[in-house]
């Protein structure tokens, strides 16, 4: 199937398949003077494939699996420090610039997974504020979103449960 811009924004957040993790395959002729941002230490591949997209680039995604993911708990793929959180809302927001006007359609996609970012940086504060136990600082977090607590939770409960499991 083929991945528009605004599809490739949306993925994984509107019910449809995360992307996030796909391995493309580019014509060199594509990427001409295109490089990976070196601001992103998260989501360079992400940024890179979007400003592809947006360029005109087609994304076709083929079923068979190519390589293996293999996610361990030394992975950066699912730690989101707050300074690599920013760096992606700051690098969402100049794209956006960018490429103004937007259209309605990509432009309400942007926005969503710029509110989605933000919602994660949100609670990537919180978690840090717990960490060096700013408890204001944690308390106001939690005051703030209280969406985070489920969040929270799960986190816990999945360390926990891994924790359990070593022998």
């Amino acid at each position: 199937f083929f991945v528009s811009a605004e599809q490739w924004l949306r993925a994984g957040v509107d019910g449809s398949p995360a992307l996030g993790y796909l391995k493309p395959m580019i014509r060199s002729a594509r990427l001409e003077a295109l490089r990976y941002d070196e601001a992103l230490r998260i989501g360079e591949d992400y940024d890179l494939v979007l400003r592809l997209l947006l360029d005109g680039a087609s994304l076709l995604v083929v079923p068979e699996p190519f390589y293996l993911y293999r996610r361990h708990s030394g992975s950066i793929s699912h730690r989101l420090p707050v300074a690599d959180m920013e760096a992606m809302i700051a690098r969402q927001a100049a794209l956006v610039d960018a490429h103004a006007p937007l259209n309605p359609i990509l432009s309400t996609a942007f926005a969503q997974r710029l509110r989605n970012l933000q919602q994660g940086l949100g609670y990537e504060r919180l978690v840090e504020s717990i960490k060096a136990r700013r408890w204001p600082a944690a308390l106001a977090a939690l005051a703030g979103n209280p969406g985070h607590v489920a969040r929270l939770w799960r986190s816990f409960s999945e360390g926990r449960t891994r924790r359990q499991a070593l022998p």
